[in-house]
């Protein structure tokens, strides 16, 4: 195969489908998504630069200044771009930390911290300066951000977190964020090789000087904008609002389930037992009766829906998916004996990923005193967010807490320039306002404007946008109150056992995972702690919906401890968490009977079921590889579930089976539910095999007819109410459409509506299931004909339909190349709710993957040989012509790791090159050894940049421009 590189953004426009183009805006807005769960061998491998048995050994290529710092700090970059760093205290760590953070991802520590200060409008005006588009869409995210950040009492929930921390906890804020400022401060002294990448550069009239410098109240920023999107969003509400108003409770019970597909939780019996009954139809009625209290309040609910959506289109961060896996399995199942931890956050593939490989040390030059700990990072904050230390092995996933509570405030006028009142308990409460001033762009001559900001003092923020009609939205999330957020995160890193960490968890008050944690001792512990509302009023005024303002419906305080989710050494000896039910409150289909309200629903389930049968059919004997080996499962459940209904209809009506069908049928009668790409590329060992292709094959036919089935069975009931379907958009997959169709074929005998459902309200006639399960064969196979441009169905390969673009690829978003540059796009095994997720862009043909593992990480806890393996979707560069742009996407696409080096000697083996770090005064040398300032890291090696496309490293020669080895036009 000739050398090409991989593909620039814009590669096969075919694979772009129905996707959206919103030019310049869609750059912005979808860039925004980084922010808010064995090597390769051959030509393909970059051998290190330095290696050696020891730190001492490696040439020093530069050394660097930092001022304040405590003493020398060696940084060891390795071969895969990782950045082990060795210091004398955690201070000095986390000042180099920042530094080479911002070396690789300033970009993307700009971006997030703009928008984590709702100061997105400064940062886009400095770029994009003449884009009065773009600047109103910020202004406008950036009224929303500061609004939820702002406490009741009127001040800012950040500046209250960071008002909390201690001295000692503030000073390593302080110095993470001088790391990143002085390497601001080499940019703008031209020194050290150091500068920013081109979307700085191009930028009309840029100057470095108006960067404002990094704080420590940016980083508290993006630690509780973090929390906040991985909540139920607001327009999740007042779509479930919309539904329980405007569907029978019959209508609800049956396609609105909070019951999962799968029954596996990740703690089972932490309920003693769960009240049965199903109660959704009443809760419904009580919902709908009160909101009827209020005139007119059902026009004013579409419209704040309608413009939800829209809002949460323009930035789908907002509305995020929230997927991931972890679990952990106990040294006495393993075959070494020792604990093991996996995790692979799911999230909006984009470029540069959402996290970062570092490597923190203060024990090597200390004698051993210190800490060492490994793993991912976010850019922009210090310290490791998935990973583990000498002692615990830690991971997360996305627990989905319904935190956030909107109440529909009646709002009275007030006088002139007033803001008025809102009626509370009988009686008028002022409503408070602030004025905010929102730049619109970066230096002194920036233009600013001032914005109000209201507030309910008895709840929270009105969301901006919301007073209509004399009423208002008002949110109340525990993230408006100080935390102690940081201190976890900081406090982590030297945690002891399992143990200590469960008690170090009850810190993070605001932004609760699934933490799922292994020690060195082979025990395993799981904790799902945070601020959770009690809300004794969950029965009456269910909290997922729209609540009355006016007193009914108040929390008395947080969950009690014992009714916090934890646990350690389960029976069975393994944990894991794929954004299931956590105890088992939604499998009666009522998720407030418990008495412990945690969400209306979370995830299908498949994915921890799949996970909980690997590890039980192990039987005691699992390894790391085969933790490896998991992430990649790509069975589909759904298809092994809903077939079969299908296959009943065809057998029951033979006379509606065209020749066409049979063929299709019997593909799918030999499908082994794996969902491969059937197609060749050149990261492969070897073309795919007759029996992968046919699988592929299956996989293509099996989706297409589960959407055409979907929209045949829902649509017309949802239309009718003049509402999408639920999973008609976005990267979370049908999962409540999938849900619905389950209990309807499998339990038709619990149905509240029997039938009906399948029955299209549109025709004159009465469909029965068996139609619509046919019919939707038919037009399936019509679609796909159409799709691939071919009849043949051996050229209906998953891999030409199922593509995945690292960055605004994703969304199909038409962006500058330098503001948004993408690789992709590259065809992926794995669909809608696979363990391998590949969650494709909502109904119909498009089939773009855009839900995806965007990190992987596998940890072994062995008392002093800790082994880590992990990767990235892309690099750990975001700069042009780096080395380490891009070289980690063939592993990604290969389902490999790179190792990770926990010791100083296992750096010292892959070393790149070495930098070291002094206190101002101690030394003077600005120099290096052999570096000619122009390539961030080391000297560019032969055949480091591809002049067609200098995004990518080494190592990618053999890529070709469309990702796969064929015409990119299915």
């Amino acid at each position: 195969m000739g050398a090409a590189a991989l593909p620039r953004k814009g590669a096969c426009d075919g694979a772009k489908g129905d996707a959206m183009k919103q030019g310049t805006i869609g750059s912005l807005v979808l860039l925004l998504s980084l922010l808010v769960e064995g090597g390769f061998s051959g030509s393909h491998a970059r051998p290190p630069r330095h290696p050696a048995q020891r730190i001492e050994e490696i040439p020093i290529d530069r050394t660097i200044v930092i001022e304040s710092l405590q003493g020398p700090v060696e940084l060891v970059v390795d071969a895969h771009g990782t950045p082990h760093i060795f210091a004398t205290g955690l201070a000095d760590a986390f000042a180099v930390q920042g530094y080479i953070t911002a070396s690789d991802r300033f970009f993307e520590i700009d971006l997030a911290r703009s928008l984590s200060e709702g100061k997105l409008a400064e940062f886009v005006g400095s770029l994009l300066p003449r884009n009065t588009a773009a600047l109103v869409t910020a202004l406008k995210l950036d009224r929303e951000i500061r609004a939820m950040t702002t406490s009741p009492d009127g001040t800012s929930a950040i500046d209250g977190t960071l008002a909390g921390l201690s001295p000692e906890e503030r000073t390593l804020l302080e110095a993470y964020a001088r790391g990143v400022n002085e390497f601001l401060e080499d940019v703008r002294l031209g020194r050290n090789g150091a500068y920013l990448s081109e979307q700085y550069v191009e930028a009309p009239g840029f100057d470095p000087a108006e960067i404002p410098p990094y704080t420590p109240r940016q980083i508290v920023a993006l630690s509780l904008l973090q929390a906040r999107f991985a909540m139920v969003s607001i327009g999740t509400k007042l779509t479930f609002t919309e539904w329980f108003t405007k569907f029978s409770p019959e209508f609800l019970h049956d396609v609105i389930r909070a019951e999962p597909a799968d029954p596996t939780i990740v703690l089972p019996g932490f309920l003693d037992a769960l009240s049965g009954g199903g109660a959704l139809p009443s809760l419904s009625r009580r919902a709908g009766e009160w909101l009827a209290s209020l005139p007119g309040v059902e026009g004013v609910i579409g419209a704040w829906a309608r413009e939800r959506r829209s809002f949460e289109r323009t930035f789908p961060f907002l509305a995020g998916a929230g997927h991931s896996n972890n679990w952990a399995v106990s040294g006495e199942e393993t075959t070494r004996g020792f604990a093991l931890v996996a995790n692979d956050p799911h999230l909006t593939p984009i470029y540069p990923d959402w996290f970062y490989h570092v490597h923190l040390d203060t024990a090597y030059l200390t004698g051993g005193s210190g800490i060492s700990a490994v793993g991912l990072a976010v850019p922009g904050a210090p310290g490791i967010a998935i990973g583990h230390n000498g002692k615990v092995a830690w991971s997360q996933t996305n627990i989905g807490y319904d935190l956030t509570d909107l109440y529909v405030e009646q709002v009275r006028r007030g006088g002139r320039g007033t803001p008025g009142s809102v009626l509370f308990q009988g009686k008028e409460v002022p409503i408070v306002r602030i004025e905010e001033v929102f730049r619109l762009g970066r230096g002194p001559n920036a233009r600013a404007v001032t914005l109000p900001i209201e507030i309910v003092p008895h709840h929270g923020p009105i969301v901006p946008g919301t007073r209509r009609r004399g009423y208002a939205l008002s949110a109340r999330w525990p993230g408006l109150y100080p935390s102690t957020i940081l201190r976890f995160y900081i406090e982590l890193l030297s945690t002891t056992d399992v143990f200590d960490f469960s008690e170090k968890l009850r810190l993070l008050e605001v932004g609760p995972y699934n933490w799922v944690f292994a020690d060195i001792h082979g025990r395993i512990g799981y904790s799902g702690d945070g601020r959770i509302p009690d809300r004794p009023f969950a029965r009456t005024f269910p909290p997922y919906l729209l609540l009355p303002g006016d007193g009914r419906a108040e929390w008395a305080g947080y969950l009690t401890d014992d009714r916090i989710p934890r646990r350690i050494d389960p029976e069975g000896g393994y944990l894991t968490s794929s954004n299931n039910d956590v105890v088992g409150t939604t499998l009666d289909n009522d998720p407030t009977n418990e008495g412990l309200y945690l969400y209306y629903n979370r995830k299908i389930g498949f994915r921890g079921r799949r996970i909980s049968d690997h590890i039980a059919s192990r039987g005691g004997n699992l390894t790391f590889e085969e933790m490896g080996k998991m992430q990649a499962d790509n069975v589909s459940l759904a298809g092994k579930r809903l077939l079969p209904f299908l296959f009943a209809a065809a057998e029951r009506h033979p006379e509606r089976v065209t020749e066409r069908m049979h063929e299709a049928l019997d593909r799918l009668a030999r499908w082994g539910y794996t969902t491969p790409t059937g197609v060749d590329a050149p990261w492969r060992d070897a073309p795919p095999a007759a029996s992968e292709i046919a699988e592929s094959v299956a996989t293509s036919i099996f989706h297409a007819w589960l959407n055409r089935l979907i929209e045949k069975t829902f649509a017309d009931e949802f239309e009718a109410a003049g509402l999408d379907l639920p999973g008609a958009t976005g990267e979370d997959g049908p999962q409540f459409e999938v849900k619905s169709l389950l209990f309807l074929l499998e339990r038709p005998g619990e149905s509240a509506t029997g039938e009906a459902i399948f029955d299209d309200i549109g025709t004159k006639g009465v469909e029965r299931p068996d139609d619509i399960l046919l019919s939707a064969l038919a037009e399936a196979l019509s679609r796909l004909e159409k799709r691939f441009r071919s009849h043949e169905m051996s050229d209906w390969r998953w891999g030409k339909l199922h593509r995945i673009v690292f960055g605004l690829g994703a969304y199909g978003i038409d962006a500058p190349d330098r503001f948004a540059p993408s690789l992709g796009p590259f065809p992926t095994p794995g669909g809608d709710f696979t363990v391998d997720v590949g969650n494709t862009w909502g109904l119909g043909t498009s089939f773009r993957h855009v839900h995806a593992p965007v990190a992987r990480i596998v940890m072994e806890a062995e008392a002093g040989h800790f082994r880590t393996e992990s990767v990235l979707c892309g690099g750990q560069t975001y700069k042009r012509g780096h080395a380490h742009a891009s070289d980690l996407t063939v592993k990604w696409l290969r389902h490999e790791r790179v190792p990770i080096p926990f010791t100083p000697e296992g750096a010292a083996g892959l070393a790149e090159y070495r930098y070291r770090f002094l206190p101002s005064g101690e030394e003077t040398a600005r120099g290096g050894s052999d570096f000619d300032g122009d390539n961030d890291g080391f000297t560019p090696l032969e055949g480091d940049c591809d002049d067609e496309n200098p995004w990518i490293g080494p190592g990618q020669e053999e890529i070709p421009r469309n990702g796969i080895d064929e015409d990119c036009k299915p």
